[in-house]
């Protein structure tokens, strides 16, 4: 009888205690709201072909078709040229090479070194030059570009003329993609 009795104010207590837990209010504290993360805007891309018109100073148009690879953080290229002298009315072909790094927010800007051999048919000389240039992205496939250095030239019979100023800006679209 007294496990009996033991037993009956045991039920009694886990009723009353239930009973009593049904009538306060139950604080119910919502679970945490999921972080939102936002992904920074994704680099420029620097590698693939593209095409560039730009002029130079003293009259000079030029145009290249070129191609970047991207190699860690360094941007290498190779770009074939053509240009046309407006006061001497001749036309010159080269080829360049050139290297850069990207920088800035999201590598817009790529800072970048070149050097390039021409011929011009017309006078029969070999102008060289060694440019340091900066090109700004202005959207995924648009540029501009500015760059300037040094250039010598060398004339079959006469030698080599050094050193003058090259300066020129232009405009590079990216194909592709």
């Amino acid at each position: 009888m007294k496990v009996r009795v033991l037993l009956a104010a045991l039920f009694a207590a886990v009723a009353s205690t239930a009973a009593h837990a049904t009538d306060t209010p139950q604080l119910i504290v919502p679970p945490p709201l999921p972080a939102i993360v936002v992904p920074p805007p994704p680099s420029f891309n620097w590698a693939g072909p593209y095409v560039s018109a730009a002029y130079q100073r003293y009259a000079i148009a030029q145009g290249a078709v070129g191609f970047n690879v991207v190699r860690s953080s360094l941007v290498i290229g190779a770009e074939l040229l053509a240009g046309w002298d407006f006061q001497g009315g001749g036309v010159s072909v080269g080829l360049g090479l050139r290297a850069g790094v990207p920088v800035g927010a999201r590598d817009r800007l790529l800072l970048y070194g070149s050097a390039r051999l021409y011929w011009a048919p017309r006078d029969a000389f070999f102008p060289m030059t060694l440019d340091a240039g900066a090109e700004l992205r202005l959207s995924e496939r648009v540029s501009l570009f500015a760059e300037g250095g040094l250039y010598a030239a060398f004339t079959p019979g006469v030698g080599v003329k050094c050193c003058g100023t090259a300066l020129h800006a232009g405009v590079t679209l990216r194909l592709g993609r």
